[in-house]
């Protein structure tokens, strides 16, 4: 899987012009508001989660849909949001996060191929942690991309290539969320050939690019990367 560097900083994965786009935005702090706004011009679905619905209004932005199980959406929203003819859909399953119910929904009943999320870290930490595991557990059906006001994050699978002439001299770090067997990386300054990385051992945080195209691999294991942006 290859992608280019998006022109708002962030990283975006080729796609055919026909793939369905959607934008996911949650109520956690870390909203990067302009690289969230310039993802809604270009994306077909825009989707408030709970609360994100309000963060979205508040930006003059109409949502398409609001999803969750609104024990953040206040009242007043709600009814701003059906006056606006936004489809309002109840994700009551308290199993999952609304994170998780509001991607899930997106893929598998909208259709979307390539869903950018906002808004889902920056403050609790289990709920950026759920976030992470989101990514790991949809970016097989879809691609994922997890922005905030710092980095980019995504799945690596088992091969990603990134390229774009703004990657060198940014922040990279692989984040192995368990045992990661099998890791190669080129274009950074500290290369890794067939690594082992995972909590309790080895990291992969705060490595440097040095060359526009970077690529990633591992045999097993799930890894994200995440990518800081151009102004960091």
């Amino acid at each position: 899987m290859a992608m280019d560097t998006h022109p708002a900083g962030g990283a975006v994965i080729n796609q055919s012009s026909a793939s369905t786009r959607a934008v996911l935005v949650a109520n956690g702090p870390a909203l990067a508001a302009e690289r969230m706004r310039h993802w809604v011009s270009m994306s077909q679905i825009v989707v408030g989660v709970d609360g994100g619905a309000s963060r979205l209004l508040d930006r003059g932005i109409r949502p398409t849909h609001v999803m969750g199980d609104f024990d953040s959406l206040n009242e007043s929203d709600r009814r701003t949001v059906e006056e606006f003819g936004t489809a309002v859909i109840p994700l009551s399953d308290q199993d999952f996060t609304d994170i998780d119910k509001s991607v899930s929904y997106t893929i598998r009943q909208l259709g979307a191929a390539e869903i950018a999320i906002f808004g889902a870290t920056g403050g609790r930490l289990d709920h950026t942690l759920a976030a992470l595991t989101t990514l790991a557990k949809y970016g097989p059906l879809a691609t994922l991309r997890l922005i905030d006001n710092e980095a980019e994050t995504m799945l690596v699978g088992s091969e990603l290539t990134v390229s774009g002439p703004d990657l060198p001299g940014r922040t990279l770090s692989l984040i192995a969320l368990g045992p990661t067997h099998g890791v190669h990386i080129d274009g950074v300054q500290w290369p890794l050939r067939g690594e082992r990385l995972g909590p309790c051992g080895r990291d992969g945080t705060s490595n440097i690019v040095v060359a526009p195209s970077v690529r990633i691999s591992c045999d097993s294991g799930i890894l994200l990367v995440s990518i800081h942006h151009p102004s960091l």
